[in-house]
């Protein structure tokens, strides 16, 4: 099953009815929230999950694309969705393009990935269009992708500041 709420002009009070519903949506394989206005609170009562079943368990594909106000303090919440036990266990593609993400951000998302040793799961990441993540998240999206088991076969990184030093 595909959720697509792309362009929806959201707030914080329909991401928590989103969460309400996805309890039903036990065959769930991928979420977009493309540009639905998505906040740091939003997001995370999208994937806080309830103590008896966590509906994005068997999540292979989160985007979160073009949601600007996230920015780092919303990376931080996804990265702490990360590590907890059993969330987002199956997440095969990461979309985080255009969420105002700095170096900060980004590394509270590989902390999370490598952490969980979701790394050898993870097969496609993009992360374009975050224009202040330069050569700082060049560097630590690199030290990461070192780590052993990394599997990541599909990396967009265009329009986000990145030289040939960060590289």
């Amino acid at each position: 099953i595909e959720l697509n709420y792309g362009a929806q002009n959201w707030g914080d009070v329909d991401a928590a009815r989103l969460r309400l519903v996805l309890p039903l949506c036990v065959s769930l394989r991928t979420l977009r929230l493309c540009g639905v206005g998505l906040t740091t609170r939003g997001l995370r009562a999208i994937l806080e999950p309830t103590v008896d079943d966590n509906p994005l368990s068997k999540l292979e594909h989160l985007n979160l694309s073009n949601n600007d106000k996230l920015g780092d303090e919303g990376a931080r919440a996804l990265g702490a969705a990360l590590k907890k036990q059993g969330a987002l266990e199956s997440l095969r593609k990461l979309d985080v393009k255009s969420c105002n993400l700095t170096a900060t951000g980004l590394r509270a998302i590989l902390e999370a990935i490598v952490d969980d040793n979701a790394l050898s799961r993870l097969e496609d990441l993009d992360i374009s269009y975050n224009q202040e993540l330069g050569d700082e998240g060049a560097r630590a999206l690199r030290a990461a992708l070192k780590q052993q088991g990394a599997n990541l076969q599909q990396l967009r990184v265009s329009n986000c500041n990145l030289t040939a030093t960060g590289l």
